[in-house]
């Protein structure tokens, strides 16, 4: 008996097409978020560094100092909050940021760095 195996690859095509271009899109947004983390990261060090070169700088310059830091990333959260362990007074930068996901069905993701500042 003879078949006719004409449109085969077509049909292998169009069932592992979408696997693979949701892998490359899962990758991509994976390393998306990591450069998200890192960029986040590097702006609240920097920040840190600043406050602890100016302790008498007040909470609002701090933040926009942090989000001069981020410029393409619009206006993400950032707070200072000022405590104490004890002996020792700190001062927290939090910036938070939600990514936004490419890749279909996946929900946004929250980003979050944080430095502590001894006072």
């Amino acid at each position: 008996m003879v078949r006719c195996n004409k449109g085969t690859s077509a049909v292998e095509l169009g069932m592992l097409l979408p696997v693979i271009v949701f892998m490359f899109l899962g990758a991509f947004d994976g390393g998306m978020v990591l450069w998200t983390r890192h960029t986040l990261q590097y702006a609240v060090e920097e920040t840190a560094r600043y406050a602890y070169a100016n302790p008498t700088a007040s909470d609002s310059a701090l933040v926009s100092k942090a989000n001069s830091y981020l410029s393409g990333f619009g206006s993400p959260a950032s707070c200072c909050t000022t405590y104490s362990d004890g002996s020792t007074t700190y001062r927290q930068l939090t910036i938070t940021y939600n990514y936004q996901w490419l890749t279909p069905f996946v929900t946004s993701s929250t980003v979050t760095s944080t430095v502590r500042i001894p006072q």
